[in-house]
């Protein structure tokens, strides 16, 4: 009997012991504890930060809460269905991330560019909105054979100097009829554009632009260019290497 009672006094203990090691070293809430569900508890910075970030501004602070719990309940169901540990879960989750990651960067990228704009270019522009421009469009397999004019392929182009790309307008703004451009880089061609002809569009077809207008508009042009730029020379900086596996990609053609 004595080791019977022996035995129950230790497993008194131990239990006593568990329940205290548990009861005292369980982290106490933060400080600032404002909300718990279920085993999560969420803080006031943290959900004063969630309500500052609300796209659609806070709005009541009694709807904001009730988001927050079912988009907190939404989740963890999510994680005891292990959804977080399914491998296709994971690869959505890293190409948001890139995604993410090449946008934060765009952005900023966009907003360090300031291109310089002229009276001139601004009087320039103007002058040619309301006409029509009758192009040649001449393609060269290299530099040296645009330079030289030989081996070229033409195709004409007819459209408004406002439904030219940017960057043909950029590049004939200050053409006169019969000269050309030297020839640069579009993608994959070596270009050298013709100015034939202009000519004034009828009344109707005329766009009308505020001097602010037509300043934000080519501002952002110039600025889309510069963009295509900066890529195009992290491109010729950069070392690619296509590898033999590379021409197994979509199976055998």
């Amino acid at each position: 009997m004595k080791y019977i009672a022996y035995i129950a006094l230790i497993i008194t203990a131990a239990t006593i012991g568990l329940f205290a090691f548990g009861r005292f070293n369980t982290p106490p809430p933060p400080v600032d504890a404002a909300l718990t569900i279920n085993n999560r508890t969420l803080t006031l910075a943290e959900l004063q930060n969630r309500y500052d970030r609300n796209p659609y501004g806070g709005g009541d602070r009694d709807t904001f809460y009730e988001s927050v719990i079912t988009r907190e309940l939404l989740l963890q169901e999510a994680q005891r269905a292990g959804i977080d540990r399914e491998e296709s879960f994971r690869q959505t989750v890293q190409e948001f991330f890139e995604q993410s990651l090449i946008k934060v960067l765009m952005d900023r990228k966009y907003q360090e560019l300031l291109p310089s704009l002229t009276p001139e270019e601004i009087a320039a522009y103007r002058s040619r909105m309301d006409k029509r421009f009758r192009l040649t469009l001449l393609r060269y397999p290299t530099v040296e054979l645009a330079q030289l004019g030989r081996d070229g392929t033409a195709e004409p182009i007819s459209e408004t100097f406002l439904d030219l790309p940017a960057l043909l307008r950029e590049k004939v703004l200050k053409l006169k009829p019969g000269e050309k451009t030297e020839p640069f880089v579009a993608g994959q061609d070596i270009i050298v554009v013709r100015l034939d002809a202009e000519e004034p569009l009828v009344e109707e077809d005329k766009t009308v632009l505020s001097e602010p207008q037509l300043v934000k508009k080519i501002t952002e042009e110039k600025r889309a260019m510069m963009m295509d730029q900066w890529v195009e020379g992290l491109r010729q900086k950069a070392q690619v290497s296509f590898l033999p596996k590379s021409a197994e990609l979509g199976g055998t053609q």
